[in-house]
């Protein structure tokens, strides 16, 4: 088991003993692996040190005095002997994780010199969430009293200062900077002014949320700012405010505003809020993976983001895959109305209150459809913040596609691609899912700035050739897409009777992804698929197929599930829909044909024909290599467009 550090837990007291008695007996319910100790220091308390007299696990230093708080930890800092830290309020109470989570994010990152968690009131409101300090010396605590949105819960970021009621600093770093500074005795801004010093060559303050300390703010020193201690928290602002005049005079006011920009884009980064209609699922879709390359490219790149999702269903399985990008996300979800207190609400409710922080250098919304129903009120709010619409998928060129095969009538499309180019012809630029679909935007809306963000290929991966000789044919689709449960019953239909008859026997089709709407299509088993259902790593069926097939009669742009395929290196078999906006490349080494009898030929070829399959494998790695050369390209332009059109120029 690996060792972790010896912590030092420091309790000043003055009066309140029975408060001190409730926080050690928190600070005995952590859960720590490593060693504690605990100190408490009794200010000369007017009823005597209270109830921790008795107890013997614990050190208690009695003075004669009340020396205040800053000398209190400092001379319980003297006594100590680990190698952390912590400083806790006697009127506060940590839950049991809250030291372990603290440690965690402090050891995590050698810049971080003090580690605060997340203060909450005893009826469960934000107390403190990180606290920031303005050019005059105030300080703000972020979201006091909110609900904040769930990834500031959940990921740690970084603060100007933490509150003393509890903040995990190393001993060493503690004692090199001369602890509490004694031109703050009493009470009040020693904390402040002590991380300031600790963050002077470079050092980091975090908020590890997910450390939850309870704090019954002012159970120690009131709360009235004319008496007792309190009264001293204006006269320490002041020198506070005079000591560090030169560091905060490039500060801004504080305020809710910036206080959130600092939380979120704490190396004032540009700041992106991305609109999305529900998470992202990249590892169920294609043009969900696509907007999740685009959001990885611009973070790689310097840019912050912070994703809005209108619905936040299964965020308990897809906020990770933001996370995993340092993206904070938030949304909106209906309060249940079976719950009094329902605590899956957000802080950002509706979206105009988030919009409400003037802090975001773009706005950028996924698909026509949230452009067109948010985009007034972005317009409204901001409208002097770059407006961004990435299309998904043109949706009159699909509608145009699908004719034949139930798709609208012909005056239905024309008022479809009226209503979708005013969405677009109304924003500031648009980003394009593939090259063909930015022409054709180009071609409608000459005056527009379209940025094409076409994903057509991935960096190529090593597979088994012997494994995928030996494969099966596949199919990878979401059957809540209609092309794709078009083409499967099309499969079964007129394709594979055609095969069947050619080489003897059932050659089935294996299908990969989200099918219960292809199983309530299919009655009982069927000798010509065989259904694998969603899976949790593609990479393991694709090392293993020996053929993609993509029969699609209608859908537009670039067909992701194509690109994913070659990538490994997998021959691939398709319509001219689905080969539309391949990139050259991948185009050429596709196998396509329009025909059932044609398609149906291929598939005999390639899967009976171990030197046509061979060929066809060589063909597809090289193109799938010059493709991601070329790919690479598209992303130099893309970050470059982007850094060159939002308020805040990445520098």
């Amino acid at each position: 088991m690996v060792s972790r550090p010896s912590v030092s837990v420091l309790i000043p007291q003055w009066g309140a003993t029975d408060l001190t008695q409730r926080a050690v007996d928190a600070v005995r319910r952590v859960r720590y692996e490593g060693w504690i100790e605990v100190l408490v220091w009794d200010n000369d308390s007017p009823d005597g040190p209270g109830l921790v007299s008795r107890l013997d696990d614990l050190t208690l230093v009695t003075s004669a005095t009340n020396v205040g708080f800053g000398p209190a930890n400092n001379g319980l800092a003297e006594r100590a002997e680990g190698e952390l830290l912590w400083l806790l309020n006697n009127d506060t109470v940590p839950a049991p994780q809250s030291l372990g989570r603290m440690v965690d994010c402090l050891l995590a990152d050698e810049r971080t010199v003090a580690v605060t968690p997340q203060f909450r009131t005893f009826d469960g409101r934000v107390l403190e969430l990180g606290s920031y300090v303005s050019d005059a010396g105030e300080a703000w605590q972020l979201l006091r009293g909110e609900r904040p949105p769930r990834s500031l819960c959940r990921q740690p970021f970084e603060a100007h200062y933490g509150s003393a009621a509890s903040l995990l600093v190393r001993r060493e770093s503690f004692v090199a900077v001369g602890g509490f500074d004694d031109a703050f005795v009493p009470a009040y801004y020693e904390d402040t002014d002590l991380c300031l010093r600790l963050t002077a060559d470079g050092g980091r303050v975090m908020v590890e949320p997910r450390a939850v300390v309870y704090h019954l703010e002012g159970g120690s020193a009131g709360r009235d700012e004319n008496c007792g201690a309190k009264r001293h928290q204006l006269r320490n602002r002041g020198r506070f405010a005079a000591r560090w005049s030169t560091r905060l005079k490039n500060s801004e006011p504080m305020g809710p505003a910036t206080a959130l920009h600092h939380a979120l884009s704490p190396d004032d980064r540009p700041l992106l809020l991305w609109l999305l209609p529900d998470f992202l699922k990249p590892d169920q879709s294609g043009g969900h993976a696509r907007v999740y390359k685009e959001m990885q490219i611009l973070s790689d790149a310097g840019f912050a983001i912070v994703a809005w999702s209108e619905h936040l269903g299964d965020h308990g399985r897809y906020a990770p895959f933001l996370e995993r990008l340092g993206i904070r996300w938030c949304g909106y979800q209906e309060p249940s109305r079976w719950l009094l207190n329902d605590r899956n609400q957000t802080r950002f409710a509706p979206l105009h209150e988030l919009l409400e922080y003037d802090i975001w250098d773009a706005v950028v919304a996924w698909s026509a459809d949230v452009g067109h129903r948010f985009g007034p009120l972005v317009r409204q709010m901001l409208p002097e913040t770059p407006w961004v619409v990435d299309s998904a998928v043109l949706l009159y060129r699909q509608s145009e596609l699908g004719l034949g095969v139930g798709a609208a009538r012909m005056e239905d499309i024309v008022t479809e691609k009226a209503w979708e180019l005013e969405v677009y012809g109304s924003a500031d630029a648009v980003i394009a899912s593939s090259s063909n679909d930015a022409a054709m935007l180009r071609h409608e809306l000459p005056q527009l700035d379209v940025f094409d963000f076409d994903v057509g290929a991935y960096e190529p991966l090593p597979s088994d050739l012997e494994a995928q000789a030996d494969g099966a044919l596949v199919f990878l689709g979401s059957f809540v897409h209609p092309p794709n449960l078009d083409a499967v019953m099309w499969w079964l239909g007129e394709i594979h009777p055609r095969v069947a008859a050619m080489v003897g026997r059932h050659l089935p089709l294996r299908i990969i992804g989200a099918s219960s709407e292809l199983v309530d299509e299919i009655s009982g088993d069927h000798p010509a698929v065989e259904i694998a259902g969603w899976v949790e790593d593609l990479g393991d069926e694709l090392c293993s197929a020996r053929a993609m097939l993509v029969p699609l009669r209608y859908g537009a742009g670039t067909k992701d599930k194509i690109s994913m395929a070659m990538r490994y290196g997998v021959p691939t078999l398709t319509t001219n829909v689905g080969a539309e906006s391949m990139p050259a490349d991948l185009f050429e080494a596709l196998w396509i044909a329009d025909e059932p009898e044609q398609i149906a030929a291929q598939v005999v070829q390639l899967m009976t024909s171990d030197r046509a399959w061979a060929e066809a494998a060589r063909s597809t790695r090289t193109a799938a290599q010059i493709a991601w050369d070329e790919q690479e390209q598209v992303h130099r332009r893309f970050v470059h467009w982007f850094s060159h059109h939002v308020r805040s120029e990445i520098t």
